[in-house]
């Protein structure tokens, strides 16, 4: 019984570990998908949304590594 223990904590930490990992990868292009899932949030891109200012709370996303915002109307 030890050993199953032991084999299934092994594979939730495996699924677990994956399931973060797959995280990173994934690319969010809606800021409010973004905020839902704020502590997911590796990668944003906003590319031409006519955005004339960034939004601030896009400082809530507190493990953003990728920010794309070309082809707006930033000045």
């Amino acid at each position: 019984m030890e050993t199953l223990n032991k084999l299934f904590a092994t594979l939730l930490l495996i699924a677990t570990s994956i399931s973060v990992n797959a995280q990173e990868y994934k690319v969010y292009t809606s800021l409010e998908d973004a905020l839902a899932n704020k502590d997911k949030v590796y990668k944003l891109d906003l590319r031409s949304n006519q955005l004339s200012s960034l939004p601030e709370s896009i400082g809530n996303l507190t493990n953003l590594k990728m920010l794309r915002f070309d082809f707006n109307r930033l000045t």
